[in-house]
């Protein structure tokens, strides 16, 4: 997971300091209609604070851009249909996606995720999570597996393969005002700590892209077993 993030930001750095950022129109555009249908994972309170607190020195020198508000910080477990414009929870059979997640998820355990740092994507910044008991990749495996020996549709991977326990914390919606301000803010706090979050808990949800509290809707929780 570290080769991950390290890589992200050898890659986005370079390119934060020349400039050259993914500036997403979308944030505020009334008329976006994407939705999709994911599995979640929320924070506990000391971490959400940690992250709100980190995003509040973000507003001081980038005021301009998106952070993401306290009730929106999530980690992606599995999307199963990437948000897509107009899609609707009537074009499927709801009741059989959660028998066929029941049925993966009811032997997983409950883990920890570590919140160690910040790393860059071409949108902004994302918090580092590490999951040492690699708990959360066997349940996306075992998802996808369980996916694949179905026929229900889905669009699991199609975009990229999620590897890493990241948050999104920050998105690009103008170009930076105080690029250099901006760099150093991110290299002082690139090992910046959150703290650790236990997750007991996956929730099923109907969203958008931004998973913005207002367009969510709760499908089913799922309960892992705590030790």
């Amino acid at each position: 997971m570290e080769q991950i993030y390290q890589k992200m930001w050898s890659d986005n750095l370079p390119k934060i300091k020349q400039g050259t950022i993914h500036i997403d129109q979308n944030i505020t555009n009334p008329f976006d209609n994407r939705k999709g249908i994911t599995l979640l994972i929320r924070f506990e309170p000391s971490v959400r604070l940690a992250m709100t607190s980190f995003l509040e020195k973000t507003k001081l020198i980038a005021p301009n851009q998106y952070s993401y508000p306290n009730s929106d910080l999530h980690i992606t477990a599995l999307s199963i249909f990437s948000c897509q414009a107009n899609f609707k929870l009537h074009q499927i059979h709801l009741a059989d996606y959660k028998n066929l997640i029941s049925k993966a998820l009811h032997t997983q355990k409950a883990f920890d995720i570590n919140f160690k740092g910040i790393t860059l994507s071409p949108t902004g910044i994302v918090a580092k999570g590490y999951d040492d008991s690699g708990i959360l990749n066997e349940i996306r495996n075992n998802l996808r597996a369980v996916f694949k020996a179905s026929a229900l549709d889905n669009t699991i991977d199609q975009r990229y393969v999620l590897k890493a326990a990241h948050c999104t914390l920050l998105r690009f919606k103008a170009p930076l005002q105080a690029t250099t301000k901006f760099v150093d803010f991110v290299e002082q706090h690139q090992d910046f700590s959150f703290g650790t979050t236990r997750v007991k808990q996956i929730d099923f949800v109907y969203n958008d892209w931004y998973m913005k509290a207002k367009n969510v809707e709760l499908l089913a929780s799922y309960s892992l077993e705590d030790s």
